[in-house]
């Protein structure tokens, strides 16, 4: 699934925090991002408002996607 372009970061990783599986933030270069790992929060912070970055997000709880609705496409 991937990330819309304009979220509430903040809200966006209060709800990863929800989740119980691994949340992996990837993008277009293949990078990945734990963002249940408070430095690759930190990183996704950084670099989520640029245009230049897309991430697509995998979920390893299935059920987890009803806490990330609102955020993924």
């Amino acid at each position: 699934m991937e990330l819309k372009q304009e979220i509430n970061t903040i809200n966006f990783l209060r709800a990863v925090e929800k989740c119980r599986g691994e949340i992996i933030a990837v993008n277009g270069q293949g990078d990945q991002l734990n963002l249940k790992s408070t430095l690759s929060a930190y990183v996704f912070c950084m670099v989520v408002g640029s245009p230049d970055f897309r991430f697509r997000i995998l979920l390893s709880d299935p059920e987890d996607h009803a806490f990330l609705s609102d955020y993924l496409k």
